[in-house]
């Protein structure tokens, strides 16, 4: 007999904001984020 998997959440990342980045202002995006940076807005 074959068990179900379990969905896991996605871990994928789209969108990367670098380490010494600075975005000033609204972010829209859809998918993984990932930030290492600073987000103003």
């Amino acid at each position: 007999m074959l068990k179900k998997r379990k969905r896991r959440k996605s871990t994928r990342v789209d969108t990367l904001i670098g380490q010494n980045s600075l975005v000033l202002g609204d972010l829209k995006f859809e998918g993984g984020l990932h930030v290492d940076g600073t987000v103003r807005g």
